[in-house]
């Protein structure tokens, strides 16, 4: 009996440490598969047609309203982000953004076109 004992409790810890195994090539797994899905996103085919400052609008847009992490994140990782994604070269965030501002007419133009374009595919 005692011996029997000895061997389900054997079979039990080998399990258990099977399951912990098994458990950390699971969590691996979903590490390289989340690390494999960025790589596809950041070497896709995606480039951004627009002018360079309708991007930056975008971002500052995205920024301003806090639309990425509850607003908590920084607007120079968003344009990383964005610069990967689109594989363009944005320079200097604050001086474009300086140039939006001084804008006599439409200080939002791309923002505004996206606004009427979504309007009218709604109608």
């Amino acid at each position: 009996m005692l011996i029997k004992y000895l061997e389900e409790k054997k079979a039990w810890r080998t399990k258990k440490e099977s399951d912990r195994k098994l458990g950390k090539l699971d969590v691996k797994y979903k590490k390289n598969k989340t690390q494999e899905k960025e790589e596809s996103v950041i070497n896709s085919n995606l480039f951004w047609t627009e002018s360079w400052i309708a991007l930056v609008e975008l971002i500052y847009a995205i920024y301003s309203i806090g639309a990425v992490n509850h607003g908590i994140t920084d607007i120079k990782v968003l344009k990383e982000v964005f610069e990967k994604i689109f594989h363009i070269e944005l320079g200097d965030l604050y001086h474009s953004f300086t140039e939006m501002r001084l804008r006599k007419k439409d200080r939002a133009k791309f923002i505004d076109h996206l606004k009427v374009r979504l309007i009218n595919r709604m109608d």
